[in-house]
């Protein structure tokens, strides 16, 4: 799949995006990225900050989590406990064009092709914040020697493929200083689906 009309197109825009987004929340970033919606359907730029994270995770986790350190990093990388990112969703309005243009024909494209379609796309966007990040961008407006952790991401994920993600964009004291974050998530939904599955077992048994 050619992406380089959009991979252009999203550099550009994810400049200003970035950088009025920083303008506003200065050093109190701790992730900046791009959050798409699974498909082709859309994109925008994506945020939290540290003030944020502090008041979630203060919020009462029991409804949902036995694990407040789970409770913790869920909604620490989790997009749809982020701020509300969508007052910058203008940013990306050609981007959205350009991605939406990209989606191929499902009559006439297996689902293997379809995937890997998918695949070049997300590389795409992840090259649009590995150029910015090797160009200093975020460091620059920053005014500080390394950037938030970069993030491309979307709300219903399995956390290998975030972490891997993570690990491609990133640099290497970023991805150190984060990668026990997703090895924790993945290791506890691991051992859910172990729970569910035994139960099941059990009780199929019984």
């Amino acid at each position: 799949m050619n992406t380089k009309i959009f991979e252009t197109v999203l550099y550009e825009e994810a400049k200003s995006a970035f950088q009025a987004i920083i303008n506003d929340h200065g050093n109190d970033l701790y992730v900046l990225g791009i959050y798409h919606f699974g498909g082709w359907g859309g994109i925008m730029p994506m945020f939290n900050t540290r003030s944020a994270l502090r008041d979630t995770q203060a919020q009462d986790h029991t409804p949902y989590f036995d694990d407040k350190k789970c409770f913790d990093l869920t909604v620490k990388w989790y997009p749809s406990d982020f701020i509300d990112f969508e007052d910058y969703s203008h940013y990306f309005s050609e981007s959205d064009n350009e991605l939406q243009a990209l989606e191929p024909d499902d009559l006439t494209m297996d689902l293997e092709e379809i995937s890997s379609c998918w695949d070049d796309t997300l590389r795409a966007m992840e090259r649009v914040l590995i150029r910015l990040k090797k160009e200093n961008f975020f460091a620059t407006m920053l005014g500080k020697n390394e950037s938030p952790a970069l993030y491309l991401a979307t709300t219903d994920e399995d956390n290998k493929d975030r972490l891997e993600s993570f690990s491609r964009i990133n640099s290497e004291k970023i991805i150190n200083h984060y990668k026990a974050d997703f090895e924790y998530l993945i290791e506890t939904h691991e051992s859910w689906e172990r729970g569910a599955f035994e139960e099941a077992i059990n009780q199929r048994f019984e």
